[in-house]
């Protein structure tokens, strides 16, 4: 008892130091701060060659190190329509690719060994070529900047290397839903075929050749387009010298920089919903358009985002929607300018499916609360008071201060435009930031875009408004164009298949209710071939259960005829269940067993040397089979997901082997493009054996 009392006491005697320190203490909002520093900018030396290449020289001797980029107008915006992507690969290919005296992998090793780098890169609207060297070996690296920028070398095997990558990314753009978010949005407000909406495809980066690298090359890198900066510990009469050398020769085009395209004058407001199956989130983006950076309100509207939606934890729309409401974990946003045009107002968050609809309507109604009663005086300080003590670490290098003024120079704003942003936030008042909420705010107008399951979405999405799909299918490669099929095709084909499965085992087939199979799958990885031991059982038409003992543990697959998942050691993963479905419609036995059903058509197409080829529609996605001379299935082709990618699968059947009175291929092997990248080799095939349903339901945990 003495030492609870004794506890007690130490307790109520630190409550009163404390409650007499606080008492002697003013509050936060009386404190006396000194003015902030003025910002300084350091001395740039300026100049423009006679070919009309602007320069900008920062000396800053604080490292060993030299830093230059070169800032194009050479952007996405300017691809062709059917060749979307060419901007992003002509730059990947212009450093991979090396230059027209040296190879790519020589100038790594080179680079490497001094510990130097030179990348490029593209966006919207322009590319960049930058490096970035010690001072001792600034002499060497320069000139050869100089000759990526000049002369690049666009090497052939770069170029399909970049293809490849490209058509891989692609296949993974709705991986992320917040991603597939911000990227429809914009599409919504710009229009599908917009430049600065357009997206790359596999039809697209697939006709872009080496010429058109060259072309687009010669189109866009001349010196009139560009601002070349160089800043570090550099002497800047001296490397103005060697820029005239080395730059001086890059020949004058007088042409003018192109212009950026112009901006649709109007949206279509609405509800646009976005399926995605393997979420139990909702992502969400709404808004319009929003302004450009020179508006006379962007000060105002900087500070107004700040209080609304882009101050973090301090933020309205977090304190509401996150905090007192519980309807996610995060939320952001405001009106959003652009150098170049206006640029998107917009709010983002995400919610579990069943809370979509009100964390839409919450939203907005924060929103029209924001333009109907304005801010406070106590919430102007303190965005301000933020906004000022962290706007130095914007500026806080030399990096950043000479980036942010190539940038600005690029775009046409004055060189003071960073001081003036500054000067501008100080004088920013409540009324101006009332004023600019009412102004720029426009509900009525907003575009609501939302990712998600809508079969967990309830209430549903109908409570915001009319609800218009929208599409986010990847469309596929371009494939072999089959022509119309004609009668005598069609009978011609079927008669060839009946053939075929006759061959197969006729009616032994048609009895196929279900198949084991016990197997080594070879999968070809850039790091090599890996062998894993695979066995799967497939219930016809529409159920497959694959166990792959793999070097990281086992992986199931399962497709119930519905819903399709992945099991592994780290956990459950969904997977797309049509993949599976499409799987197992294309498989031998599946095929064989459609001969002559209702709804699939075998058109038969012109041969191809000994093979027989036939068109199949109405098994899943199309393909076409390929017979050989002896009525066996040789090949299946197809567009499906290969390791960069969907691209065009051609399935090669081999070692044919009786089973039970079927004839049955033992190896098959899986190509693109002629390569190898995946292979399965029977060792047992069962039919009709005895299978747990279930097989095809999700393992219990341990």
């Amino acid at each position: 008892m003495k030492t609870i009392h004794r506890a007690a006491f130490v307790i109520l005697v630190l409550m009163s130091a404390l409650a007499a320190f606080g008492a002697e203490q003013r509050p936060f909002e009386t404190f006396q701060y000194p003015k902030l520093a003025d910002l300084t900018l350091p001395q740039i030396t300026e100049f423009t060659l006679a070919n009309g290449l602007k320069v900008m020289l920062v000396e800053d001797h604080k490292l060993p190190l030299v830093k230059g980029n070169l800032m194009l107008r050479a952007g996405s915006v300017f691809d062709p329509a059917d060749k979307a992507g060419l901007a992003n690969l002509t730059f990947e290919v212009l450093r991979t690719g090396g230059t027209a005296k040296k190879n790519g992998d020589e100038i790594d090793a080179f680079l490497e060994s001094r510990s130097a780098y030179i990348e490029a890169g593209s966006d919207n609207e322009s590319g960049n070529v930058s490096f970035n060297c010690l001072t001792q070996n600034f002499a060497e690296v320069l000139p050869l900047y100089a000759e990526f920028v000049m002369t690049p070398g666009f090497r052939e095997d770069k170029l399909t290397l970049a293809r490849e990558q490209a058509k891989s990314g692609i296949s993974r753009r709705n991986d992320e839903p917040q991603s597939i978010a911000f990227r429809e949005f914009s599409r919504i407000l710009y229009g599908k075929d917009h430049p600065y909406a357009r997206l790359t495809e596999y039809a697209t980066v697939d006709v872009i050749t080496r010429d058109d690298l060259v072309q687009f090359h010669k189109k866009y890198f001349f010196p009139e387009n560009g601002i070349l900066a160089v800043w570090g510990d550099i002497d800047a009469a001296k490397v103005k010298a060697d820029i005239l050398k080395l730059f001086g020769t890059w020949a004058r085009t007088k042409q003018k920089p192109p212009v950026f395209p112009a901006i649709p004058a109007a949206i279509t407001p609405g509800v646009y919903f976005a399926r995605k199956d393997d979420v139990n989130q909702s992502y969400i983006v709404l808004g319009h358009w929003g302004i450009r950076m020179d508006n006379p309100d962007y000060c105002a509207l900087e500070i107004m985002n700040r209080i609304f939606g882009t101050g973090g934890l301090s933020s309205r729309l977090f304190a509401k929607i996150r905090t007192e409401k519980g309807l996610t974990y995060g939320i952001s946003g405001g009106v959003e300018a652009e150098f170049s045009h206006t640029g998107n107002t917009s709010i983002y968050t995400f919610t579990k499916s069943p809370t979509t609809a009100e964390a839409v309507t919450s939203t907005i109604a924060e929103v029209k609360t924001l333009m109907e009663k304005g801010v406070t005086q106590a919430e102007l300080d303190r965005e301000k008071s933020s906004y000022l003590n962290t706007f130095v670490f914007k500026f806080d290098s030399v990096d950043k201060i000479i980036r942010r003024l190539q940038t600005t120079t690029f775009y046409g704003y004055p060189k003071d435009f960073i001081l003036k942003t500054k000067a501008g936030i100080e004088k920013v008042t409540v009324a101006d930031v009332n004023r600019v909420a009412a102004k720029y705010w426009h509900p009525d107008q907003f575009v609501v875009f939302v990712v998600g399951n809508d079969k967990d979405i309830q209430p549903p999405m109908s409570q915001v408004g009319k609800v218009q799909p929208w599409d986010i299918a990847i469309p596929k490669p371009r494939g072999a164009e089959v022509p119309k099929a004609t009668n005598a095709d069609l009978d011609q084909g079927l008669v060839l298949m009946k053939e075929v499965a006759a061959k197969a085992g006729g009616a032994k087939v048609a009895d196929v209710k279900a198949a084991k199979t016990t197997a080594k799958m070879t999968t070809v990885m850039p790091q090599g071939e890996f062998a894993m031991d695979l066995v799967a059982w497939t219930v016809y038409p529409d159920k497959v259960r694959a166990e792959i003992n793999t070097p990281m543990g086992k992986i199931i697959q399962i497709y119930d005829g519905s819903t399709a998942w992945m099991e592994t050691p780290q956990g459950k993963v969904d997977q797309p269940a049509k993949d599976m479905a499409d799987d197992i419609k294309r498989s031998y036995v599946s095929i064989l067993k459609a001969v002559g059903q209702a709804g699939v058509t075998f058109q038969l197409l012109p041969a191809e040397g000994d093979l027989h080829l036939v068109a199949v529609k109405g098994l899943g996605e199309d393909f076409i089979l390929a017979v050989a001379k002896d009525n066996t299935i040789a090949q299946i082709r197809y567009q499906g997901k290969t390791p960069n990618g969907v691209g065009n699968i051609v399935e090669i059947y081999s070692s044919y082997k009786p089973v039970d009175g079927i004839l049955y291929p033992f190896v098959v092997e899986a190509q693109v493009d002629g390569k190898s990248f995946q292979k399965l080799t029977a060792s047992e095939v069962v039919f009709n054996p005895t299978v747990d349903p279930a097989a095809f339901k999700e393992t219990p945990k341990p």
